[in-house]
């Protein structure tokens, strides 16, 4: 909460350097160095920082970050399996399926790690580890290292760090924001957008779907702007397939395909509140030209040459089908009799992405 007139331009927090947790803090500890050298393995920023976080939270009263280890919450919900994760959409699915690989990995790891801790803290469970793994996914900031730490992976650049008690700030899409370490070793994030007094302050985890807020942070937003439906170049050939239409529309399809494709508009096909993508329509429209047309894609890509009858048949039924595979999903999720805390969110998302598809197909009827 501001408790005075905030501007744009102005701080909202800073925070000193040595308050902050990196991957080299990590390495510098005596005790978590020789434990990570005698392991042999290499180790992703957040695994290392999990490490650290677990390390503090088994110390308790030994610790001196046992206040900002209390101030997180007790649990993170997961996926209980992938048995659970194949009941979501395929878009939903996939990420999951990816967290639970990866969560997989890091418990692997961070036991390796703990065995070669003395003392009670080698008492931990998967559990321990999921929690730490996941209050360091979702709480990391960018923080550009001084210094390589010996035992991260290849490909990683060490640059996520933990910012204590910055969570409390939580996520808008309406926020703006930026930061930086500024000449006296203080992170400061600098809002773009005023505040009045008493108004609640927020910061912006970046312009993510809701797919991304609830594998990453757990939660989603209803409305999201940056949301939408993913569709496949699969999901538009089959429309076109289902819609019946005349043969002068649906010949030399791969050829189409491959103009559509070589101009990258397909990996940006999807459903939105107000309607389709234009790479979803204009796609529809490069595979709806009849052979005389194909030396003059061009002109389809700029709107033209379109068969709007046919164009609106194959949309309508791409929206559908993208509503019925929801409602599918959405069915096997609720008929569950016992679902973990995680489906039970998955299921209120599922529901988001139905009325998201049904204002699409509104949207798009009233064009």
């Amino acid at each position: 909460m501001a408790l005075k007139p905030i501007a744009a331009g102005d701080s909202i927090i800073s925070i000193p350097r040595h308050l902050m947790v990196s991957c080299v803090d990590v390495c510098n500890d005596d005790v978590l160095k020789k434990a990570l050298e005698r392991t042999s393995l290499k180790f992703t920023s957040c695994e290392l920082l999990a490490v650290f976080l677990l390390y503090h939270a088994k110390l308790k009263e030994g610790s001196l970050w046992k206040p900002y280890v209390e101030s997180l919450p007790t649990m993170f919900h997961v996926a209980s399996s992938q048995a659970e994760v194949e009941l979501y959409p395929s878009f939903i699915a996939s990420p999951l399926s990816c967290q639970l690989s990866i969560l997989e990995v890091a418990r692997r790891k961070i036991s390796c790690v703990f065995k070669h801790i003395p003392g009670n803290t080698q008492n931990i469970s998967p559990s321990d580890i999921t929690w730490s793994y996941m209050a360091v996914n979702s709480r990391t900031v960018y923080l550009k290292p001084k210094e390589r730490c010996l035992f991260l992976c290849p490909d990683d650049d060490g640059s996520c760090a933990l910012a204590p008690f910055l969570d409390f700030l939580n996520h808008s899409c309406e926020a703006s924001v930026s930061v930086e370490l500024d000449v006296n070793d203080m992170y400061q994030i600098v809002t773009h957008v005023p505040y009045a007094k008493y108004d609640q302050i927020f910061i912006s985890y970046g312009p993510h779907d809701n797919v991304k807020l609830f594998v990453e942070y757990g939660f989603f937003l209803p409305n999201n702007p940056h949301d939408g439906v993913p569709i496949s170049m699969e999901d538009v050939l089959s429309a076109i397939h289902d819609s019946h239409l005349p043969d002068s529309l649906t010949t030399s399809l791969e050829s189409k395909k491959s103009i559509a494709s070589s101009l990258g508009e397909a990996s940006n096909m999807f459903l939105a509140r107000d309607g389709p993508s234009w790479s979803l329509t204009t796609v529809v429209k490069i595979l709806l030209l009849r052979d005389d047309q194909i030396g003059s894609w061009q002109l389809a890509y700029e709107g033209a040459n379109a068969d709007n009858e046919a164009e609106t048949r194959i949309i309508i039924c791409i929206i559908c089908s993208a509503r019925q595979l929801l409602k599918d999903s959405l069915m096997k999720m609720m008929n569950l009799s016992d679902k973990s805390q995680h489906l039970v969110i998955g299921c209120t998302l599922v529901q988001e992405y139905v009325r998201l598809v049904d204002d699409c197909l509104a949207a798009y009827e009233k064009r």
